[in-house]
């Protein structure tokens, strides 16, 4: 140290950051990662902090979801030439706080004065452990994604009880339990007025909200944040989508409410993307990655074969199939262009598509589209079309039978895909674009090598000619269905809820 001018730490990550903290009892300059455990004491006031891109981390631990700092090289260069131009009393000022603080905060001493604090706080807290009431803001029991989504998590968590705040719906796939109260409209016109004496009078003190842009305004979302938060109601926020929507009658980006975000206890994510575009919001200490669950199949169940006219199929033919609502972004009517290339070479293939119509006229005319498609192809006897709503175990049934499933959409908002993990589920291969919507899933999924129809031609060609691997593939998404199962992520979430609550009544008792 005392033979250098400076300490360069473009660091991916750090727990503590030794090197750093000696560096500045040297007297040194640090030029480091602005995050990771050494933001604790490098900061703007006391060393140089490179900027960085969340990325996906690249260890031996090889673990899911982890995601580490990427320092930008060229911001490093730009701080190198700063501290060199600097004037050294300039650099001696900033300097001396760096290690005026260290000595004032990280010394043995102080450090185990800090734990000492810490644990006389937790053994000063009242022994009855009392739990959150958590109210939980979705669509439910109707033919939407998230509704689904919500129901795995609530139905795993280890709450003593959630409350329900659904959407107002015309149409239920499930009777609405005791615990639902349908209390907002889906759409930009409800101000969510109903919202407030509801979770007064349920004494709700936690609130999730499940957001997507579909659901309500932005500025209802933003005074629903400051409105609970003023009164001391610990929020958390999941995003299922993030990026900007630009639309003819329709504008929004969650930007424009950012302060009011910033007071959420823990925005969750699903996605890289999701991590850098709330980083350029000024939202990076709250918002936590918190990826999708997955269903643990534990046996199938015998399709109704009849229902779908697939007795002369199955056994007999290859089946490739698709999943989701059927929506014109999803690519069904590219996939079936692609189908009706494949049968050229591989004449014994049937096309499955289990896509539910969404509710609206747009589900139904892709419908139409579809279905028009396949009759000037002539391969009426050669694609069933599944496009009620079914029952988890049906669709898994369904499509357990394939050689291949896949989602060849075209472009998304969404950040994540919960149809893919339906396919996941399954049991059986899965390949899908090259789009974000799937980065989460890269780790064990095959991609297409583009959205085209001949890209979707060409990916399921090539899957087919080494269908020996699929066993390997499918042994791939074994291992990662088990590390993204439901239990695991409500567990998660819970602890999560608890840890927040838990260090907030510590704050309050020192």
């Amino acid at each position: 140290y005392q033979q250098c001018q400076a300490l360069i730490a473009p660091s991916r990550g750090e727990g503590f950051g030794l090197p750093m903290a000696e560096a500045m009892l040297f007297d040194l300059p640090v030029i480091v990662t602005g995050y990771g455990g050494q933001t604790d004491f490098c900061t703007d006031e006391t060393a140089w902090l490179i900027d960085y891109q969340f990325a996906r981390a690249q260890t031996h631990m090889n673990l899911y979801d982890s995601v580490w700092a990427e320092p930008s090289v060229d911001h490093l260069a730009e701080l190198l030439w700063e501290v060199f131009a600097t004037p050294t009393e300039t650099i001696r000022q900033r300097t001396a706080i760096a290690k005026q603080q260290l000595l004032a905060r990280f010394t043995w001493r102080a450090v185990a004065e800090r734990l000492q604090a810490t644990v006389q706080a937790l053994d000063q807290q009242p022994l009855f452990d009392k739990r959150p009431r958590l109210g939980w803001i979705s669509t439910w029991n109707t033919p939407c994604g998230i509704a689904t989504y919500s129901k795995y998590l609530v139905s795993h968590l280890d709450a003593a009880q959630v409350f329900i705040l659904a959407s107002r719906a015309a149409e239920l796939t499930a009777p609405d339990e005791s615990n639902v109260f349908r209390c907002w409209n889906q759409g930009w016109q409800d101000e969510l007025e109903d919202l407030r004496p509801l979770v007064k009078s349920l004494s709700i003190n936690t609130l999730l909200i499940q957001f997507n842009f579909g659901f309500f305004k932005l500025q209802f979302l933003k005074h629903l944040i400051e409105q609970f938060s003023d009164e001391g109601i610990r929020i958390y926020l999941v995003l299922h989508s993030t990026a900007d929507v630009v639309k003819p009658d329709f504008n929004a980006s969650l930007r424009t409410i950012a302060p009011a975000l910033d007071r959420v206890s823990r925005i969750l994510v699903h996605s890289l993307a999701d991590l850098n575009r709330l980083k350029s919001f000024g939202l990076i200490d709250n918002v936590t990655l918190f990826p999708h669950g997955v269903s643990q199949p534990e046996g199938f169940i015998a399709p109704p074969l009849s229902k779908w006219g697939l007795d002369a199929v199955v056994g007999r033919r290859q089946i490739i199939a698709s999943y989701g609502f059927l929506l014109p972004h999803k690519g069904i009517v590219q996939l079936i262009e692609a189908f009706s290339g494949l049968l050229v070479e591989f004449p014994n293939l049937h096309l499955l598509l289990v896509n539910a119509c969404y509710p609206g006229m747009e589900s139904h005319a892709e419908q139409a589209r579809c279905q028009n498609l396949i009759t000037q192809l002539g391969l009426t006897a050669r694609v069933t079309m599944v496009n009620d709503f079914l029952v988890n175990e049906e669709s898994l049934s369904l499509l357990n039978l394939a050689e291949l499933i896949v989602f060849p959409y075209q472009n998304t908002q969404e950040s994540a895909s919960g149809a893919i993990r339906q396919g996941l589920a399954a049991d059986r291969p899965v390949m899908c674009s090259p789009l974000s919507i799937f980065d989460d899933v890269a780790d064990t999924v095959l991609f297409l090598p583009g959205v085209s129809v001949s890209d979707i031609q060409q990916g399921i060609h090539d899957f087919l000619k080494t269908a020996d691997q699929s066993e390997a593939q499918i042994e791939r998404q074994r291992q990662w269905r088990q590390a993204h199962d439901w239990r695991l992520l409500a567990r998660r979430l819970w602890n999560m809820i608890r840890g927040i609550e838990a260090n907030a009544l510590t704050r309050m008792s020192r």
